[in-house]
């Protein structure tokens, strides 16, 4: 990041069509009180409700893919509450939904991290850097950020995982594929609900032909 960034600024590559993250805004964000009128609450709870399932969904694939890596079991009700918790708590600064990201659980996996800890520390240094550290980044290329989340991201993609459910239930193993590829082609929500709808569709499969070969 720091050779890239010393790379740009030198040689002026933004010019010569370089994205670059440009202009990051400096400064913690500040307190206030979610709106809770019953026309706001009408009006975004269906998007409300996407996004929480969205959300845990993401947050539950992603912990049961670093979980099946480290051989330790995942509670999905305490993975809700914290969820729920980190989202009441951002909605009084305005932050964006919560949920455990992909790309970030990869990133901080791929860094070494073992316990929570760790995001205490990502988070004092996100502070630092928000507060002091803004302008530095101005000229970080896109390409980068990109390249530390691919390679980050990939060590996850279990191919074993895959060739172990073709031979235990094929339609368990083409639930993985197709997911991966609706993920990969056309976004993490789309993939996720595609994945869902099929492996839906499978079980209603079994349940009317439950002597069907191959299933």
């Amino acid at each position: 990041m720091g050779l890239s960034i010393a790379a740009v600024y030198v040689f002026q590559l933004q010019q010569i069509g370089v994205n670059i993250i440009g202009d990051v805004p400096k400064g913690l964000p500040s307190f206030s009180v979610p709106t809770s009128s019953a026309e706001a609450i009408v009006q975004l709870l269906p998007t409300a409700l996407t996004i929480s399932f969205i959300g845990f969904m993401e947050s539950i694939a992603i912990a049961k893919a670093i979980a099946a890596k480290e051989r330790y079991k995942v509670e999905p009700n305490k993975e809700l509450v914290g969820l729920g918790l980190a989202n009441v708590g951002g909605a009084f600064f305005s932050g964006f939904p919560v949920a455990g990201g992909f790309s970030r659980s990869a990133v901080n996996y791929q860094s070494g991290a073992k316990t929570p800890f760790a995001t205490i520390i990502t988070a004092i240094f996100i502070l630092l850097t928000l507060l002091f550290f803004t302008g530095l980044f101005y000229y970080l290329p896109q390409a980068v950020l990109a390249a530390i989340i691919m390679v980050a991201v990939y060590s996850l993609i279990d191919i074993k995982e895959a060739k172990r459910l073709f031979r235990v239930k094929k339609a368990d193993g083409w639930t993985w594929v197709l997911t991966f590829l609706a993920t990969l082609l056309l976004g993490i929500e789309q993939g996720i609900f595609i994945g869902i709808a099929f492996s839906f569709a499978v079980f209603i499969w079994r349940s009317a032909y439950p002597h069907e070969l191959g299933i």
